[in-house]
């Protein structure tokens, strides 16, 4: 292997100058060493394929990943509780929705009646006050079908969110 890298000495024609000049099995050996790096090229696993440990599986006990149907919990979330909410109501009477979050978070609220976002009047955004309450009130439309249907609310302060959901049961 060492002859086949020695290099054969070369004067160059014009300025006298020696050189190396190496034997063609020195370019196999680069492109073989180049080729071993990859693994598109070599069924035999790298060395750093051959030291990585062997995979092995790990029984999770309950606590150890999310519980499925329930969103894991975002530590950075904002928090948003619903502290009361009209439960029940006759079309055309009043409901209303109070939350409790950040003090100045912006918060804004959706009803949903058969799919359709509700523009009642007392359903703009509001801000949360120096408590963090945030409380809406407003009229359902009279023409409301009857159902029980979700109501969400959304706030935000800096680049923290987080929202809550209720509903309400229109009869």
């Amino acid at each position: 292997m060492l002859r086949a890298m020695r290099g054969v000495e070369e004067r160059h024609p014009r300025a006298g100058v020696r050189r190396l000049v190496f034997a063609p099995p020195l370019i196999a050996i680069a492109v073989a060493v180049t080729a071993c790096g990859s693994s598109a090229g070599s069924a035999a696993p790298s060395a750093a394929a051959r030291k990585s440990p062997a995979p092995t599986s790990q029984v999770l006990d309950a606590t150890s990943r999310p519980t499925p149907g329930k969103p894991t919990a975002d530590p950075n979330a904002l928090a948003v509780k619903v502290t009361a909410h009209t439960k029940s109501v006759s079309r055309g009477g009043t409901a209303s929705v109070t939350i409790k979050t950040t003090p100045g978070a912006e918060c804004g609220i959706s009803v949903l009646y058969a799919g359709s976002p509700s523009s009642a009047k007392g359903l703009e955004p509001k801000k949360a006050d120096k408590k963090g309450t945030v409380l809406w009130k407003w009229t359902v439309p009279s023409n409301t079908k009857k159902g029980t249907w979700p109501i969400d609310v959304s706030c935000s302060v800096g680049d923290r969110t987080g929202d809550a959901e209720t509903n309400l049961a229109v009869k």
